[in-house]
């Protein structure tokens, strides 16, 4: 250290330039202290003040010259030399506004009243651990050209970088890990051009940004970020998909999605929460198809390909399933645009097969009995079943004294719920059966009514589990 960089006393600095002078003049007296009204020139020379002197008044100053309680604001200067104020605690607020601090601003692990950069061009802005029980500006025309770190730091209003521009050729542009924010983070019209943004664990009260702003091509890292709300800003979900796709990972993280979803519910969009939910179970499902296919390192090498490609294919389907027909478990009424064309036609079929006259009675005492032998092996009767029902449209004798006359009418529609949905009875499945032996159509049903009864037990399996996750999950 030396005094000329960390001066204790206003004699430590030497002889005050004008500028110097009418800075030390305005803070002391409670006033903003502007040298220019806009950010100045590199080569300005009437604007320049000493980092120390900078450091002196923000830090209190002495007891020749007092800053006032509220603190320092300066417009329009030249910062010349490095502002650093690690460990320090400030006196109130520190506002450098529209001014140029060629050498950066340190402020690592002090504490400040705010931190007003408005409009300044810096080297760079190092602030991890950094307490700021106000706001924090690096917005309307704020640049910096190297890393701004904020890692670690508590801010306790709002952090704004409106219309703020930053850039680092060799890594982060902006990084606020671990970061905490007590009221908005505010993040729009903003520019990136090189470098990465680093919001992994930052939590903030509420977010307000645009989607223009986020940078692309994976220079986009929020693994932990949580935010209470949107503000200000679209909560479509196609859009904020959009933005976590821009996220960056080396494998799948799902806290952005899950942290998008809860937002998404706790502010009334449960179609879009679901939305997102789905997209996160679509790319966790990927992720473990590519894990399955690198395991089974516990498998006999020659045999590890075609086991991993087994149980990659057989993931693949049940992924493909979970998805069409539930949603995976978020749009459990999906399955109805599958269950009503699939019920249609097999009452249809079973229409065809009940008209050719391929149904019998599914009861062994009816099908023993003489009334029912007779109608069976009369070749006049193309249709016993419905001669037996006294449904036959050409039958025009006398049913009421027919011993078939009380048996169940058949009822295609019903008879296809009944054998679709497996937790109803609706009598009809017990009733009538499709014979092997009569013709066609009933040889060919009597093996396809077992594949939708297999369809049916699997869909009403996941529509359960689909319903049961919802009440869970609400």
């Amino acid at each position: 250290m030396t005094n000329e960089i960390y001066p204790r006393t206003i004699h430590d600095l030497g002889p005050l330039n004008p500028a110097e002078a009418t800075v030390l003049e305005r803070i002391c007296q409670g006033q903003e202290a502007v040298l220019g009204e806009v950010r100045p020139v590199a080569d300005a020379k009437d604007v320049v003040i000493r980092a120390g002197l900078v450091r002196y008044l923000a830090l209190g100053g002495c007891a020749e010259h007092k800053p006032h309680a509220k603190g320092v604001t300066i417009t329009g200067a030249i910062i010349e030399g490095r502002l650093d104020l690690d460990m320090c605690v400030g006196h109130g607020r520190l506002g450098l506004v529209k001014c140029r601090l060629d050498k950066g601003l340190r402020v690592v692990d002090a504490s400040l009243g705010a931190l007003i950069l408005t409009g300044s061009r810096l080297a760079h802005l190092t602030a991890h651990g950094l307490s700021v029980k106000g706001n924090v500006w690096l917005n309307d025309g704020f640049k910096a050209l190297g890393p701004v770190d904020l890692s670690g730091a508590t801010i306790g209003g709002q952090l704004s970088c409106v219309r703020g521009e930053f850039e680092n050729e060799h890594g982060d542009a902006f990084a606020a890990q671990n970061a905490s924010v007590t009221e908005i983070f505010y993040w729009r019209d903003v520019s990136v051009k090189n470098g990465s943004v680093r919001l992994t664990e930052m939590k903030v009260a509420g977010l307000a940004d645009d989607q223009k702003s986020w940078p692309d091509d994976g220079r986009l890292m929020m693994d932990g970020f949580t935010y209470g709300r949107f503000v200000y800003g679209d909560t479509t979900a196609s859009l904020r998909l959009d933005w976590l796709g821009k996220h960056k990972s080396n494998a799948f993280q799902p806290q952005p999605y899950q942290q998008l979803a809860r937002v998404m519910g706790d502010m009334g969009h449960r179609h879009d929460r679901g939305r997102v939910l789905m997209a996160m179970e679509r790319k966790m499902r990927v992720q473990q198809r590519k894990d399955i296919w690198k395991g089974g390192t516990h498998i006999w090498s020659p045999l590890r390909g075609p086991w991993n490609g087994l149980r990659t294919f057989l993931h693949r389907i049940w992924d493909q399933l979970s998805r069409l027909l539930v949603g995976y478990g978020y749009r459990p009424w999906w399955s109805l645009i599958w269950a009503v064309p699939v019920v249609v036609a097999t009452a249809l079929v079973a229409q065809k097969v009940w008209n050719e006259g391929d149904f019998t009675p599914n009861a062994a005492p009816v099908l023993m009995s003489a009334p029912w032998q007779e109608l069976a092996t009369d070749a006049a009767v193309r249709n016993p079943a419905a001669v037996w029902a006294c449904a036959a449209p050409a039958d025009t004798s006398d049913c009421t004294k027919r011993a078939g006359r009380d048996y169940e009418t058949f009822r295609a529609p019903l008879y296809a719920l009944d054998l679709f949905v497996p937790l109803v009875n609706l009598g009809q499945d017990d009733a009538w059966a499709p014979s092997t032996s009569r013709g066609v159509w009933g040889l060919v049903w009597h093996d396809l009514e077992w594949l939708v009864k297999v369809i049916g037990w699997v869909m009403t399996a996941m529509v359960a589990g689909a319903v049961a996750g919802v009440i869970r999950n609400d």
